[in-house]
Parts: structure tokens; sequence; C-alpha cells
């Protein structure tokens, strides 16, 4: 006699911890999530459980389960929109938060713009902001390392976007409010859930600030819109605004500005650190840009064909990636039953891939919190043991230019500049929407040649 069975009858059921009831693992996921996420894995392995508030969410650590996600993740059995509506208020229907087949056409609609061939289009503008930006240091000044990104990268950012450096007006009144929101993106995020958002509407002096904030970014990108010199710049604002509405336009553009802001900057903070910390590696660093960079104040004698073959410096980068990754965990939903690995994962449930619990991974790596950038010196890792820019067809859309931008100024930065860490600081890891350095890099910065 045929009898019909259930597929998932001799899986597993991932384990975890159960924490306390009702909150479940809030209070240690609020402390610290990457601590959390690192102990749950050694002590349950590359598939675990937790809850919060009941809910079920799996974490996903080995390389070979990622790359299953990725892959069913194509064939529809896990998406991404579980947070759509409590980040709708900054992204909108941005690529980022975007789904389905809307997230489809607009994929479509940006790629073509960030293909690694139109890297030669920024070069020179990634050259001429970075070494702009040089000739502000003070000789032998101390100076936090954000204060020395970040305005280099925001530059970047408002003539790759809407072709106008960061002294015009509208552009100077969005970064700020951009800056804001960027603050108080996460905490709002968690409060979406509580109350029904209750708290995200109470008419604090922070909400108040926020919303005003949130107008400011809407206000200045349809004012920049409408300008005819802008227009004109050579940036992607008039090429999209062909192809998108209004409010698609300013969704799209707030996602790309507050994406390319964020995790560019973070990346080259995290790598300053270690080429402040590891004066060796930061001589070697520029002993291998100036090879290749002989003449690097001229913007003329600096060709974008030699990003590619400063292998160290890219070791480097990627072992700070690794170590540090801006983006620091994702997440897919779960739309139907189904199977990783022995494991069965419940419909309605949540994958979470951190980057940086792989990335720590002691089966995968060794030494794995030591940083070593001799791992990724003409080394390539196998598989999704390092995914920085995630991976499946979410990858990260701008990678091309992010590499090239995130190599370039560092290139630029160590050839003109030395960097020594303040005495006696100590970095802490600031988890937020990104994974920054807590209060920035102090630094002690001279001019190369002193």
């Amino acid at each position: 006699m045929k009898t019909d069975q259930c597929p998932f009858k001799n899986l597993l059921e991932p384990k975890g911890p159960k924490g306390f009831p009702l909150i479940n693992s809030v209070p240690s996921i609020a402390r610290n999530p990457l601590t959390f996420f690192t102990g749950i894995r050694e002590k349950y392995g590359d598939i675990a459980s937790y809850k919060m508030f009941g809910f079920v969410s799996n974490l996903v650590s080995h390389p070979d389960d990622i790359a299953s996600v990725f892959k069913a993740e194509k064939q529809g059995t896990f998406e991404k929109e579980f947070f759509h509506n409590a980040l709708y208020e900054y992204f909108g229907d941005g690529l980022f938060n975007s789904v389905g087949e809307n997230w489809e056409v607009q994929r479509k609609q940006l790629k073509p713009y960030f293909q690694k061939s139109e890297n030669s289009k920024w070069f020179p503008i990634i050259v001429e902001e970075t070494l702009s930006q040089i000739k502000t240091v003070a000789k032998d000044s101390k100076i936090n390392g954000k204060d020395l990104v970040l305005p280099i990268v925001q530059a970047i950012m408002c003539r790759i976007l809407f072709g106008i450096k960061p002294e015009n007006e509208s552009s100077k009144e969005l970064i700020k409010a951009l800056e804001l929101v960027s603050e108080k993106l996460l905490n709002r995020s968690i409060g979406a859930f509580f109350f029904n958002g209750l708290l995200n509407k109470l008419p604090t002096p922070g909400n108040l600030e926020y919303t005003k904030a949130l107008k400011t970014i809407d206000s200045s990108i349809k004012k920049m819109s409408a300008d005819n010199d802008i227009n004109k710049s050579g940036g992607l604002l008039p090429l999209l605004s062909e192809q998108m509405s209004s409010k698609q336009l300013r969704d799209q553009l707030f996602t790309l500005f507050f994406a390319g802001q964020d995790t560019s900057a973070n990346a080259i903070l995290w790598t300053l650190y270690h080429l402040a910390k590891y004066p060796d590696v930061q001589d070697k660093v520029r002993k291998e840009v100036n090879n290749l960079w002989p003449n690097s104040s001229d913007a003329s004698g600096i060709n974008a064909e030699n990003i590619e073959q400063m292998q160290y410096l890219n070791a480097v980068i990627d072992e700070s990636m690794r170590l540090y990754p801006p983006v620091y965990a994702s997440y897919r939903d779960v739309k139907e039953d189904t199977q990783l690995g022995k494991y069965k994962l419940k419909k309605n449930s949540l994958l979470i891939l951190s980057s940086y619990v792989t990335h720590r991974h002691p089966d995968l790596w060794e030494n794995p919190n030591e940083f070593d950038p001799e791992r990724f010196n003409n080394k390539k890792p196998k598989g999704f043991a390092f995914y920085p820019y995630g991976g499946g067809k979410r990858i990260c859309l701008g990678m091309h230019l992010a590499k090239m931008e995130i190599t370039t100024i560092l290139a630029l930065l160590v050839a003109h500049l030395k960097f020594e860490l303040e005495p006696g600081v100590k970095i802490k890891k600031e988890i937020y929407v990104v994974l920054r350095p807590k209060n920035g890099i102090p630094l002690t910065v001279s001019p190369v040649g002193n």
C-alpha cells in the first residue's frame, strides 16, 4: 500500500538558546549581536536557531550552506521582505528594500551604470577628491580618521550621483540630513516592531528631528532633480530621471548614497586602522603604490589599470574586510518549509547570514581573529568563506565601483601620508547599520618624507 511520507520527516530541527520567557534572546542580541551570533555558532553549530518574542531565526554560518541559500533564492525559496515596512520610511521602494518583480525591474535599470567597464568614468573624480582632501591635512597633525575619509567619500558620491560638489547648498543639506538619519536608522528599525511602531511616532525631540531630516532629504533631491545645471553635469541623476518617477528617483538616490557612503567609508577606516597599527604593513603598501604610481601628486600620472596590480594593498583591504565587514549580517525570509543541509527550516522563519561570523570561523581560517594579509596575497578563498559584498542575485550592485574607490583612496592616502595610532587608544566596534569603529580612528598624520 502506497503512503505519502513527509519529505522533512527525518530532518533535524536547528538547536539554539531558549533565552528568557516571552522575550527569548532579545537581551543578548541587544547587548551585542555579533558576540551572540559567534557564541551560538560555537555552541550549536553552523545552522543554529534562536527566538525573539517567539519568532524563529536561523543563523547560517558555513559557506556550503550559504551557497545553497543563494542558489535557492533564485528559485523563490527565500526572499527579503520581512523588514520592508520597517525600512520603508527611509529606503522606500529603492533597490535595497524592494522585492519580487519590482526589484527585478530596478536591478535591470541600474545594472548598466555599475558595470566594471563604467569605472573609468568615475576614476578621475575619485583621484581628484582624494588629492584635494590630502592637501587640507596639516603637517604632523592629530586627526580622526573619519574626518579625513568621510568628506572624500561624500564628495565622490555627490559627484557620481548628482554631478555636483558637496559645497552646493542642496547637497550640504542632503548630507547633513543623511548623517542624522543614518545615526538613528538601526534603533528606529527595531522600534518599528514594538507596539506597532508607536515609539517612533511619539512627538519626542528626536523623532521630530528625524522627521524633519527625512523631509529635507526629499526636498533636496527634488530641488536637485529640477536644477538644469545639475541635469547637464554628467552625474547619474539625469540618466535615472529619464526612467523613473520622482518617488522612484528619490528612493533610488537615497539608497545609492546611503549604501555607497557608509560601506565604503567604514571599509577604508578599518583598513587605515590596520595600516596605522602595523607600520611594516603600511611601509610595504607604500612601496607597492610608489612603484606603480611614482608621481602620485599629479593626477595625470595615476592610472586606473594599476589598481588591480596592487596585490598587497588589495590583500590588506580584504583582510580588514574579513575581520570587520561593514555589512556584517543580512537576512532572508523562508517562504516555505525547506531543507538546508540536514535541517528543516520552517516556513515564515528568518535566515540570518553573518559574514562577520563566517569570516572568523575557526574551521575555515587559521588563527581567525588575527590580522594577516598574507592569507589573501595571491590567494583566493573558496566559495563563501569570504563574502563582504554578499552573494546570489542580491550581490552588491556597486561592488566594482566600491572596490576601485576603496583601493584608490587608500593608495593615495598611503602614498602621501604616514599614519600612526594615538598611543594607548583602543578601538571598539560599533554595531550599527554597518560595522564601524566607535568614535572613529584617532590618528597622528604626517607627510611622507618627514
